[in-house]
């Protein structure tokens, strides 16, 4: 006889019911109600009306069949329930210890950005000043050696050049 048999068989002669009358509830015979449970796969269907008639959790039926690991089955052990809620707390502090590093991270990353932007337009305010008190264009090889000096991996040198670029197209125009 199975687990469950013996569970339901159990619950019923508590309630002082034959199997017949269980079978009879549910619709089904007396003689399939039996196979069923001991059988070692039962349609989910049938636990559902037998929990139903007999007032007890559908839990309590899958619970009893020995193919349920220990494991499984010590989740509802209380010590186990405290260990969990223990490492749920310590996992829930990790996660605000990892939000707070983000949060970090994400603010340098913002300084960096605004660091980079003040240095290139600084970089912009040294050409226009450069380009507006020179005589004549060739003296732009002097801004191109002060530029490769500059500490430049702060600023966005495709923009720099692009600029510079522009700059000496304008000034050409005017000469």
């Amino acid at each position: 006889m199975s687990d469950l048999y013996n569970f339901v068989k159990k619950e019923l002669d508590n309630r002082k019911r034959p199997l017949k009358w269980l079978a009879d509830e549910i619709g089904m015979s007396r003689q399939g109600l039996k196979s069923a449970l001991e059988s070692k796969s039962v349609k989910m269907n049938i636990l559902l009306d037998i929990a139903d008639t007999l007032k007890v959790p559908v839990l309590d039926l899958l619970y009893t069949d020995s193919n349920i690991s220990k494991a499984q089955n010590s989740i509802i052990d209380r010590e186990s329930s405290e260990k969990f809620k223990e490492e749920n707390k310590l996992l829930k502090k990790r996660i605000s210890e990892l939000e707070d590093q983000l949060r970090d991270k994400n603010m340098i990353v913002s300084l960096m950005t605004e660091k980079k932007d003040f240095m290139t337009n600084l970089v912009f305010y040294y050409i226009d000043t450069f380009l507006n008190n020179i005589d004549k264009i060739d003296k732009i090889d002097s801004l191109k050696a002060d530029l490769e000096k500059a500490p430049i991996d702060y600023l966005d040198r495709k923009k720099v050049w692009e600029y510079i670029n522009k700059r000496i197209k304008e000034k050409k125009k005017i000469e």
